[in-house]
């Protein structure tokens, strides 16, 4: 299903185009990563070993994330 959402690709290479980085960065990463799993531990961001899953088989997806701010003006106006 095409959501618009996320972008799928067959190889790491034509993700990484679809991204808008280097085939080779996006390669070294997941490498980098696929290591990490390996031995049980994430370097990078802590994450505990019981949530570390390779990524080896295609299918690939990504999916832009973008900041928002949400502002209430103080929040709810309220009589007591």
């Amino acid at each position: 299903m095409d959501n618009g959402i996320l972008e799928r690709a067959e190889s790491l290479a034509a993700l990484a185009v679809k991204m808008g980085v280097e085939p080779a960065a996006l390669e070294a990463s997941v490498a980098r990563w696929n290591r990490l799993v390996a031995l049980g531990r994430d370097e990078d961001f802590g994450r505990r070993a019981d949530t570390l899953v390779p990524i080896r088989t295609a299918p690939f997806y990504f999916g832009r994330a973008y900041p928002v701010v949400t502002n209430t003006q103080g929040g709810l106006s309220t009589t007591r």
